[in-house]
């Protein structure tokens, strides 16, 4: 997976990039690309998301999906449940 955007000045989450068996891209408003993803990501109940700086961007998106009303249902990098 990979997050359109410079994890070091997160603003807006707009773009995310999944290569799954098949490359897969969510873009649009904020909202919007979040509960695609966070449903793309239910349905395909995969074991491990690799992308680069997750550190950063898993808790930053558990924070804005939260704030959106949106509930993630995936482990956070530190093995808690967001």
């Amino acid at each position: 997976m990979e997050v359109a955007g410079d994890s070091n000045f997160p603003r807006v989450i707009s773009c995310v990039q999944v290569l799954n068996e098949r490359k897969q891209r969510f873009e649009g408003p904020e909202k919007v690309v979040l509960a695609d993803l966070l449903e793309f990501i239910k349905v395909h109940d995969p074991d491990v998301i690799l992308f680069p700086y997750a550190d950063t961007w898993v808790p930053l998106i558990v924070k804005k999906a939260r704030r959106l009303g949106l509930e993630p249902t995936f482990t956070g990098v530190d093995g808690s449940s967001p």
